[in-house]
């Protein structure tokens, strides 16, 4: 992958688990030749699994510079900058994830969501569930769809049960920047 660099260690036993990877340099643009749609950047990424087998507390971290996207109705933007973390545990996955641009783009998002999990597997009842909070602001000028307003927008969603249940939250979300 070029530059990229992908460095692992581990343990792993029927009673341990102790596992750190981490991915330093990725630009996704080398996969443009099957996905001509993707971004390029400079991606870092941490994982590490401790606990046992059947009680994993895995932490996921990752960070993105110098994002480039081009093209999806939103304009040429450039420079975007992204964060994610994410936390599983035996019975919760919790997510959160930010992007932001010098042009005055901001978005954030959480989640959290009961789960089974083990070092292999991890089930999300189709019934769980799903909390979380999006929120994010844009400067009008730096968008060329946001032309009318200065728009911050927040939604809290106390009640959505699915992930299928996210997809009326983001069409408010495209409905009142375009509004």
């Amino acid at each position: 992958f070029g530059r990229a660099r992908l460095a692992s260690r581990g343990i792993l036993s029927p009673d341990r688990t102790d596992i750190s990877a981490e991915l330093r340099d990725l630009d996704p643009a080398m996969l443009r030749a099957a996905f001509p749609d993707m971004p390029g950047a400079r991606v870092n990424g941490r994982l590490h699994v401790q606990g046992s087998p059947s009680n994993p507390d895995a932490r996921f971290e990752m960070e993105a510079r110098e994002i480039r996207v081009r093209g999806g109705g939103i304009g040429n933007l450039q420079d975007l900058g992204a964060t994610a973390q994410a936390r599983l545990g035996r019975d919760r996955l919790e997510a959160r994830a930010s992007v932001a641009s010098p042009s005055g783009v901001a978005i954030d998002a959480e989640l959290a969501c009961p789960v089974r999990a083990e070092l292999t597997s991890v089930d999300v009842s189709p019934d769980a569930p799903l909390t979380g909070r999006i929120g994010g602001h844009a400067d009008p000028n730096s968008l060329s769809f946001l032309r009318r307003r200065r728009a911050w927008y927040e939604y809290q969603v106390p009640g959505v049960t699915s992930v299928s249940s996210w997809e009326p939250v983001f069409a408010r979300v495209v409905h009142f920047f375009l509004s």
